[in-house]
């Protein structure tokens, strides 16, 4: 799933709200991260992901699991058997893998590394069943820069949206069967103070930037989708909120959720964009995937 680098800062720019956000071009993040988490991240079994995943905490991925990036934790990694992961794993602490894990890059880790049995990859050490006590890397070399750049990135990007002023304000909090579009300057700042729920189907209409907006959370029932027509792309789309987002198994989204508490998928999800939680946890079901052509943040 190839992905283009675009941040938000680069999208606010383009539909001309840059002075209403207070933000400046040269802030502009250039991450791959499809997960970013200030907690923990866990990914259930068959899950396939087309960037980097960052956690504050542990990342736990499921049997089967594609991830085309690299996997960075200020805790633990552990991938379960059969795990496919393109990019290198950089652990704060122990790295364990699955059976039949495959990993093309190298194991940064500061505590032990045990591999399981069949683990394959480009680099050594790849002795199957054993255990490297305190890794293959010293301190200074278990670099998460790039997660703590991008972490603290996206913390300011939020403050920004939630800051924006509003197009729309409503106090109806179901966004299924309603179509949202774009004004004449190519922004709609859609705006609940209490919450939203998404139990149907959410049209965004017309080529520009969404922010769907609520200081508390956002749920997405089972099976509920957005529908993008009219020139709309999923980098362009927001979902934010004070608290928690929150989706049932099936559903079928577009857009990046960027969430100040936990973010989660139910089995079967599909997502077109990618998935922040500035203070929480993000857990996705089994069989989630990001849906191809999707782009950063």
């Amino acid at each position: 799933m190839k992905k283009r680098n675009r941040s938000l800062i680069g999208v606010l720019a383009s539909v001309g709200i840059l002075a209403s956000a207070g933000l400046s071009a040269s802030a502009e993040a250039t991450n791959t991260f499809s997960l970013l988490a200030g907690g923990g991240i866990t990914t259930g079994a068959l899950n396939g992901l087309s960037g980097d995943i960052g956690a504050g905490g542990a990342v736990t991925t499921g049997a089967g699991t594609t991830v085309e990036g690299n996997l960075y934790a200020n805790d633990a990694i552990t991938t379960g058997a059969g795990t496919s992961v393109t990019g290198s794993l950089f652990a704060g602490d122990a790295i364990t893998t699955g059976a039949g894990t495959h990993v093309s890059g190298t194991f940064i880790a500061g505590s032990a590394i045990v591999l399981g049995a069949g683990t394959s990859g480009v680099h050594p050490p790849l002795r199957g069943a054993d255990t490297i006590a305190m890794g293959n890397a010293d301190a200074d070399d278990i670099n998460l820069s790039s997660y703590t750049i991008q972490m603290d990135n996206s913390t300011e990007e939020l403050a920004e949206l939630k800051a924006l002023p509003a197009d729309e304000e409503t106090t109806d909090r179901e966004l299924g069967a309603k179509t949202l579009s774009v004004n004449e300057n190519g922004t709609f700042v859609y705006t609940s103070e209490t919450f939203f729920t998404l139990s149907g189907t959410l049209t965004l209409s017309g080529n520009g930037t969404f922010i769907i907006r609520t200081p508390k959370y956002i749920s997405a029932s089972a099976g509920g989708s957005v529908v993008l027509a009219d020139g709309a792309l999923a980098e362009n789309v927001f979902f934010v909120t004070g608290s928690y987002f929150s989706a049932g198994a099936g559903a079928d989204l577009y857009g990046n959720i960027m969430a100040t508490s936990y973010a989660t998928l139910g089995a079967g999800s599909k997502f077109g964009g990618n998935i922040f939680s500035k203070d929480g946890y993000i857990t996705l079901g089994a069989n989630v995937d990001e849906k191809t052509g999707t782009i950063t943040w």
